[in-house]
């Protein structure tokens, strides 16, 4: 049987790992918009732009915000919100074992540490919603059919999947 310490630090391990990922994928997704949208160059190849993947690829998630920004190529939807995401990413990163040990001992404190990881979980879906969107408008205006769009987004989660 499991102590309430054991319980609330399993909860919040949880949370943190499902938080984690997200921020992971946000971080990706801004990485290749990047690419995309400032980067890449009609008729580049496909090895000239994975080389300028890796490059970006090896960047930190505040450098490929910043250098978005300076590019002026941020959806005007999340302009505030991306550097809102990034501090709180470096702070459950770097800080919030220190921040937080409290919560793995105290439920007022668990709770409030997980709904803050929650708000970030959510927070990033929303944000890759948004870069999603305006990723798929740019191809769009570039001359890419929809039914390309389409293939290429199927091909990708089938290779996930291992299909």
């Amino acid at each position: 049987m499991q102590t309430q310490t054991e319980e609330r630090l399993h909860a919040l391990c949880m949370q943190l790992g499902l938080t984690l990922w997200r921020l992971q994928e946000l971080e990706g997704v801004v990485a290749k918009y990047y690419v995309l949208v400032a980067l890449a160059t009609r008729g580049m190849g496909i090895k000239e732009g994975q080389a300028l993947q890796q490059t970006v690829d090896g960047k930190t998630f505040g450098k490929t915000v910043r250098l978005l920004r300076d590019a002026n190529k941020i959806p005007d939807e999340v302009v505030e919100r991306l550097p809102s995401i990034v501090h709180e990413r470096n702070w459950l990163v770097h800080s919030s074992l220190a921040d937080e040990r409290a919560a793995v001992y105290n439920d007022v404190q668990c709770e409030a540490f997980t709904a803050r990881m929650k708000a970030m979980t959510s927070e990033a879906s929303s944000i890759i919603k948004i870069i999603a969107k305006s990723a798929e408008n740019f191809v769009l205006e570039a001359g890419v059919s929809q039914q390309e769009i389409e293939r290429l987004t199927k091909q990708t989660l089938d290779s996930w999947r291992g299909d």
